[in-house]
């Protein structure tokens, strides 16, 4: 199954990029873009939080919140009050991070004598679906 689901993936990554490398972009486009995302920071984060990790059962981060007894609502109150960084600094000291070598499925990721054991693919994010989004 999993070598279908490969195909597929690339598949529509092909046809994605190929529709990204048609689209024209200016120097002007471009920062536009990226002041959009800066105003919109703190949203933008939460939405991929809650879209990625816990809209999605098989996320390896969703384990380890879960395991750090993180909900969204105590990530989203905590930025709202603190800020992203400040945020991604408490879920480090929490146990929610991963090093490249877990990351990678080359060792188990061990947390208050809880072992989890991920594989690269299970990182995989399922809302690009293969392709580039432009927005």
């Amino acid at each position: 199954m999993l070598f279908f689901e490969d195909i597929i993936r690339y598949i529509k990554f092909s046809r994605g990029f190929k529709k990204f490398m048609k689209e024209e972009f200016s120097y002007e486009k471009a920062v536009e873009i990226v002041k959009k995302g800066l105003q919109n920071r703190e949203e933008n984060f939460l939405k991929t939080i809650r879209e990625i990790v816990f809209d999605n059962k098989r996320s390896p981060y969703l384990k380890l919140l879960k395991f750090s007894k993180f909900e969204y609502k105590d990530i989203e109150k905590f930025v709202s009050r603190n800020g992203i960084e400040e945020t991604l600094r408490r879920l480090r000291q929490e146990g929610v991070y991963l090093t490249v070598e877990e990351f990678k499925g080359r060792i188990p990721v061990i947390r208050g004598g809880q072992t989890f054991r991920f594989k690269e693919r299970d990182f995989d994010n399922p809302a690009l679906l293969g392709s580039f989004k432009i927005r």
